[in-house]
């Protein structure tokens, strides 16, 4: 065969067909990694509108980003968790959880994560509100909502 590129074909047989594969294999390859890098982005906007999750495979900001109901509950999770302690908070973190409140959040944690990282209610940011599964929630009917919130918290 000539012209065929046995240089990088050790065994020798046939021309190396790896040359020809690598711009389309590395094509599919930033394709899959972007797609996997839109993954969390696209779980917090499949989420329902009235209950957003920070710490679930989003992070705080990619949460308060996605998009919301006019009133919503924002949910920040372990892993998140840490972030919004009043003495480890940054200002950024002031700032996003400012604009989520502007947004129309209302800024909830687990009463099960505080207890697994030793904290309490007083350690977190002001406005952060603690619940459990016990808690209730409004006078009436809960919401598909707060039920949710209360399966996570549980």
């Amino acid at each position: 065969m000539r012209g065929a590129n046995y240089e990088c074909n050790p065994a020798g047989y046939g021309p190396d067909v790896t040359s020809a594969q690598t711009p389309a294999m590395k094509k599919i390859a930033r394709i899959i990694a972007l797609l996997m890098g839109l993954l969390p982005l696209a779980a917090a906007h499949a989420a329902d509108p009235d209950l957003v999750i920070a710490g679930r495979h989003t992070s705080l900001e990619q949460a308060v980003s996605a998009p919301h109901a006019p009133s919503y509950r924002l949910l920040i999770l372990r892993n998140e968790l840490m972030r919004v302690r009043t003495s480890r908070a940054d200002e950024e973190v002031r700032a996003l959880l400012e604009r989520a409140r502007r947004d129309g959040a209302v800024v909830f944690v687990c009463e099960k994560d505080l207890k697994a990282e030793r904290l309490q209610a007083a350690d977190l940011l002001p406005g952060i509100v603690a619940v459990d599964a016990s808690d209730v929630w409004v006078s009436g009917a809960p919401s598909e909502a707060d039920v949710k919130l209360r399966s996570l918290c549980s």
